[in-house]
């Protein structure tokens, strides 16, 4: 079973599709249910797919949440944590800018560390990020606030690479999917897509690249996987 955290119309939906038509079940976690309800009933009669609500600028809420799907859903194969706040204005009020780091970094630790005694008991587990060029080639030449996203980009990297050497041994698999192109559909793209068929080519080398990476064998296991 597949848990998305930070489900959305770009990324999560293309892994979504993948994993759900593969017969997969999967939960989706974002702050708008009724968004993700819609989704899941779009599923319906193909595929279990859950809605969850899950606000995680909400920390303390989070862990919880892993358990409850857990409960509801059964045991948990991948964790993909996708969520991550871009934007942050120069005059973001100081409560902006916890909450910002709660979506970007903590609740990110919570998951993983909600997930962690689950994959122990089951012997296995994967929890993976989306870390993304951006958290590679930082935040030059874009105004500012958009450092913001990038640095939380490069920590999801860091992250998944510290976990990947720190777990592979115990049969959990942290990995970073660095996804380096736009993935169009996103209500939060603003740019316009000028080559659709190219755009829909990447939408399906993400899936299968995902894909591929759920179903490595441990000795073929790696902490990032580069999709552009």
């Amino acid at each position: 079973m597949l848990v998305i955290i930070g489900y959305g119309l770009a990324v999560g939906d293309v892994i979504l599709e993948k994993f759900a038509s593969n017969g997969w079940d999967v939960a989706l976690v974002a702050r708008r249910l009724e968004v993700l309800e819609a989704k899941a009933a779009e599923w319906a009669g193909r595929a279990l797919v859950k809605a969850f609500a899950g606000d995680l600028s909400q920390p303390e809420t989070i862990a919880p949440l892993i358990n409850r799907i857990h409960a509801e859903l059964g045991s948990i194969d991948l964790i993909i944590y996708n969520a991550t706040t871009i934007g942050l204005p120069y005059d973001a009020p100081i409560e902006k800018l916890i909450s910002n780091v709660h979506i970007n970094i903590t609740s990110l630790h919570v998951a993983f560390n909600a997930a962690l005694p689950l994959f122990k008991a089951a012997g296995k587990g994967a929890f993976f990020t989306s870390g993304g060029g951006f958290g590679v080639n930082g935040a030059w030449g874009v105004p500012y606030g958009a450092q913001f996203g990038a640095a939380a980009k490069a920590y999801f990297r860091n992250f998944a690479q510290s976990g990947f050497a720190t777990f592979k041994e115990e049969n959990i698999f942290v990995s970073n999917l660095n996804i380096q192109s736009l993935v169009y559909g996103g209500v939060n793209i603003t740019f316009e897509d000028t080559d659709p068929e190219k755009s829909q080519a990447f939408r399906k080398k993400l899936g299968d690249t995902v894909w591929a990476q759920a179903n490595l064998e441990k000795e073929h296991w790696v902490d990032e996987v580069v999709i552009n």
